[in-house]
């Protein structure tokens, strides 16, 4: 029914806004429930074949006021890098002189690791020379096991030599 047109209680015709779809008067050029234009404006039905400029109108108590506001924030502004911009100075003196440190301690870090690795190096030697002593150790025994044997064979005792291993 949307569109149609029917009669109301008090004898007027009435349809839908097509808008906001409230029951209205038939004749009614604005909707009183959404404040739609019903019936299109001179305006709006001729059709424009020349783009023309906008003029923006403003008042002039809001243009003053954006002024000021604009004034105020570049005040605000003014006085914030004042204030900050020292510490800003400071901040970047800071850094570098822990830049500096950082570096200080990198070359540190760098000759520690140098000596580290240089004992390990020499820790790494001790322990293969100690494993070769800890062989010829080892094959102390089975030469002197030999030449005891040899030495009872030669005085013919009879005796035996019995490894210690």
């Amino acid at each position: 029914m949307s569109g149609d047109a029917s009669s109301s209680t008090d004898g007027n015709r009435t349809h839908e806004c097509p808008f906001c779809r409230e029951r209205i008067i038939e004749g009614a050029i604005k909707c009183r429930y959404c404040q739609s234009m019903l019936v299109p404006t001179a305006e709006a039905s001729a059709p424009t074949t020349k783009s023309e400029p906008i003029a923006i109108i403003l008042d002039r108590g809001i243009w003053n006021y954006l002024k000021v506001a604009g004034g105020v924030l570049a005040i605000m502004l003014g006085i914030t890098v004042f204030i900050f911009g020292f510490d800003l100075y400071k901040g970047t003196k800071q850094i570098q002189e822990s830049e500096e440190e950082v570096s200080k301690h990198k070359k540190y870090v760098e000759e520690s690791r140098n000596v580290i690795q240089g004992g390990v190096q020499e820790i790494e030697e001790g322990k293969r020379k100690a494993q070769e002593a800890l062989d010829r150790i080892m094959d102390q025994p089975t030469e002197l096991d030999h030449r005891i044997k040899k030495l009872l064979e030669s005085q013919g005792t009879g005796l035996t030599a019995i490894p210690l291993n």
